[in-house]
């Protein structure tokens, strides 16, 4: 996998913005680009596991799921979900979810 991880053993930040994997199981992975600014479409996709698409949450946050995440019986992300759903986005997200500022994904 390209992208990696930073955060020191508490689980604390090195950086002000850090985006965020949210496993279907609920655990929460920060994660950074490899290049440490902005997620490029080919790491999305493999830290999602292919085809991406984009849904818009709050002002200047996106979360990128799979994008037939429905026909491939992913199992169902209850945190994710609840973030979604916190941010007028009606939808049961299933497989794993990234969050991130609008500005880190190109």
């Amino acid at each position: 996998m390209i992208v990696f991880y930073i955060a020191d053993g508490d689980g604390n930040k090195n950086r002000n913005s850090m985006a965020r994997l949210i496993k279907s199981n609920g655990k929460e992975i920060p994660m950074f680009p490899e290049n440490e600014s902005i997620f490029k479409l080919r790491e999305a996709q493999e830290v999602i596991g292919g085809d991406v698409e984009i849904l818009s949450i709050e002002i200047d946050s996106v979360m990128i799921i799979h994008k037939d995440c429905d026909l491939m019986r992913l199992p169902f992300n209850r945190k994710a979900t609840y973030i979604a759903f916190q941010n007028d986005v009606f939808r049961c997200i299933v497989g794993d979810a990234l969050i991130c500022a609008s500005e880190e994904i190109e």
